[in-house]
């Protein structure tokens, strides 16, 4: 089926127009030259369509219509038929794709008659403003103004006059009305409607209360036989659902729903599911509480109050994570929501969180029927093709802002009026900044995040191990990578498979410490020699650590290689001499040393300074330096360097290309799969040892 189909081209099949054709925006209006005959109010005739028969229905009316001189509108192409169909249009107006408009009553009869034996089996939505023909599917009619004079201001133009000249609205309700002042030319026709109050749907259950309406129908409140409170829904055929696929096909898959999902916590029981005359009804228990919206209603009110407004925080924390608990159910099973809103959940007294909104819920792979969602509830346009646990995600992000203020119905408008207008509300409104940073990465579609990050997220409300999990999870990281000491000893570019120590004394000589390729590389090679003596291995340590003592030390970081200059990373820094004493300090031979030099050590441990470091890698970068720091912390068993802001620094330097994390710092444009590794590995000893 063409995507926009314009209804005009089908005039081209024609040799001879007896009409003429006037463009509106929405529609295409078939004047013959009998229209100036047309009364200001009358009998018109609507038709309906569904998307499959509409080309069928337009080329059988036009073709009547040329023949016999009749005037008519059109929908103009296909997506306005749509969205004329759609539930969310108004239901006064829903289904109306032709009007046509005869110049008298008997010209009404001919027309109704005659088109009822061309198109009136044909199925279409129905219009609920109109009568529906006997013995039709698709043919409706009602008394209304049918044509304007230039002369009328706007007012008139939507009035009908009485028989007493009295002027009164031409009300199009979402019901027939039958004027008293006319009588209607069909007077043996039959309101389709079932009034027979001996039905399925009284005689099992009281409708108390309507919830809600829309075109698709509505949604009431009840009981049933046992006194219980029941919610019925109400489905109208040939109702679309924000999709190609109407309502009625999507019915099955929610009956579906309900039935797999009852025996959970957090959904409705399924009761029952029957027609009634041609409309659907689906029923489920009634969720006793109230919609999410009440708690940006509560959250408003509190803001004054700060112990209030805490309290209420902690409320949103608990709400947040019941919603995220329902998602990972569901995506475990390979379902997807696919409508993410605030007025899709429920929470009762006692804040339990349930989902009373199953429509839309499918398995991953059958995103056929899946509608767009509830519009500032779905991902915006131009993000491109992401994944349906991935929109969910996305959607629940924008959910979690919804709780707090009105933001997220501007993020299709503009994203950088979104995030403005964000910023300011988390400020006011002093949202507090583990929820900041859950929406923001809820809402930055380039990184994979899963229910069970979020989880672990809000169990430890620690940011940066949060950011760090999503980072990891967007890594493509080989577990098998590890730095120990062997890896490091590999980097550096010194033989010592026999030890020489006027070389050594040499690289001292020249202030060649690195330990890259200077004295401290040389070391730490040497101290896993087996075939170096010892007591000259010993000498040699004394050595470069006197050598820091008396004469290395300037300002705030330790001069550690003499072309190198100043600097603070691993390869050619301060780093490198503090992994050099932590591994003296780990050897039972070489112990005493270390105390010998333990307040030199601590020294350079308070002086060493990352502030303007511009380099985020392993070798010669801040995760090195991270690296060291992390092995302190663990060694005291205690957090005391700070390494979270270090940790986030290298995380700004991040970027996503193709979904894939790499970084970039002054020297580089993109990072090796070893220098990748090298921080996933980091970020992954960050982690363990917070869980010690």
């Amino acid at each position: 089926m063409k995507k926009n189909f314009e209804f005009k081209q089908l005039t081209l099949e024609f040799s001879s127009n007896n009409l003429e054709v006037l463009e509106e925006k929405n529609y295409l209006f078939f004047l013959s030259k009998t229209y100036s005959t047309v009364p200001l109010q009358g009998w018109k005739i609507h038709i309906s369509s569904t998307l499959a028969n509409s080309k069928k229905i337009f080329f059988e009316v036009y073709k009547y219509c040329s023949n016999n001189n009749i005037s008519f509108k059109v929908i103009k192409n296909y997506n306005l038929l749509k969205h004329i169909n759609n539930k969310d249009y108004s239901r006064s107006q829903a289904g109306k794709f032709i009007t046509l408009y005869p110049t008298d009553n008997e010209e009404f009869i001919k027309v109704t008659k005659d088109l009822n034996k061309k198109i009136g089996f044909l199925h279409g939505p129905y219009i609920l403003s109109d009568k529906r023909l006997k013995d039709s599917k698709n043919i409706f009619y009602r008394y209304g103004r049918m044509r304007t004079l230039k002369s009328e201001v706007e007012e008139d133009k939507l009035s009908m006059t009485l028989p007493n000249g009295d002027k009164v609205k031409d009300e199009r309700k979402p019901y027939y009305i039958n004027y008293d002042f006319v009588e209607d030319p069909l007077n043996d026709n039959e309101d389709p409607l079932d009034d027979n109050e001996d039905s399925y749907l009284t005689n099992n259950y009281q409708i108390e209360k309507l919830l809600h309406t829309s075109a698709r129908g509505g949604i009431y409140e009840g009981k049933n036989k046992s006194n219980n409170p029941i919610i019925i829904k109400e489905i109208r055929p040939f109702i679309l659902s924000g999709t190609d696929k109407t309502w009625e096909e999507n019915l099955e898959n929610e009956i579906s729903n309900l039935k797999k999902w009852s025996q959970y916590d957090f959904a409705p029981n399924y009761i029952d599911h029957f027609t009634e005359w041609e409309h659907h009804f689906i029923v489920m228990s009634k969720i006793e509480g109230y919609s999410l919206a009440k708690i940006k209603s509560d959250l408003s009110n509190a803001y004054i109050n700060i112990e209030e407004r805490n309290e209420l925080y902690q409320r949103v924390d608990n709400i947040v994570k019941q919603i995220i608990e329902i998602v990972k159910t569901l995506h475990n099973f390979d379902y997807v929501i696919g409508d993410i809103s605030i007025n899709n959940f429920i929470i009762n007294n006692d804040d339990q969180v349930f989902m009373v909104d199953f429509e839309n819920v499918r398995k991953v792979y059958d995103s056929d029927g899946l509608s767009i969602g509830t519009y500032g509830f779905y991902p915006k346009k131009g993000m491109g093709n992401i994944g349906l646990k991935r929109a969910d995600m996305y959607s629940l992000g924008l959910l979690i802002v919804n709780l707090f203020v009105n933001s997220n119905y501007l993020i299709d408008i503009q994203e950088k009026l979104f995030k403005k207008n964000f910023e300011v509300a988390c400020k006011n409104l002093c949202i507090p900044n583990y929820i900041k940073t859950l929406i923001l990465t809820l809402l930055d579609i380039e990184r994979d995040i899963s229910p069970e990050h979020l989880l672990s997220f809000l169990k430890e409300k620690n940011e940066i191990q949060y950011i760090i999990g999503v980072e990891l999870s967007n890594l493509n990281l080989d577990n098998r990578f590890i730095i120990d000491e062997k890896y490091i000893r590999d980097l550096v570019n010194i033989s010592t498979d026999k030890f020489h120590e006027y070389e050594y004394i040499k690289l001292l000589e020249h202030q060649k410490l690195s330990l890259e390729s200077g004295a401290i590389g040389y070391l730490l090679k040497s101290i896993n020699n087996k075939s170096i003596n010892k007591k000259e291995l010993v000498t040699s340590i004394i050595k470069l650590l006197e050598k820091i003592r008396m004469t290395n030390k300037k300002g705030e970081w330790f001069i550690i290689d003499s072309f190198g200059g100043l600097n603070p990373y691993l390869l050619n820094g301060t780093a490198g001499l503090i992994y050099l004493f932590q591994k003296i300090r780990s050897k039972e031979e070489y112990k005493e040393i270390f105390c010998r030099f333990q307040e030199e050590y601590k020294e350079i441990l308070e002086t060493i300074n990352v502030t303007f470091a511009n380099r985020c890698d392993f070798r010669n970068g801040l995760t090195g330096i991270a690296f060291v720091l992390i092995e302190e912390e663990i060694y005291l068993k205690e957090k005391k360097y700070n390494i979270e802001s270090i940790l986030e620094t290298i995380i700004s330097y991040s970027f996503v290309d193709l979904k894939e994390v790499n970084y970039a710092d002054y020297y580089s444009e993109r990072f090796s799969n070893t220098q990748v590794k090298e921080i996933g590995y980091v970020y992954n000893i960050y982690l363990a040892s917070q869980e010690k």
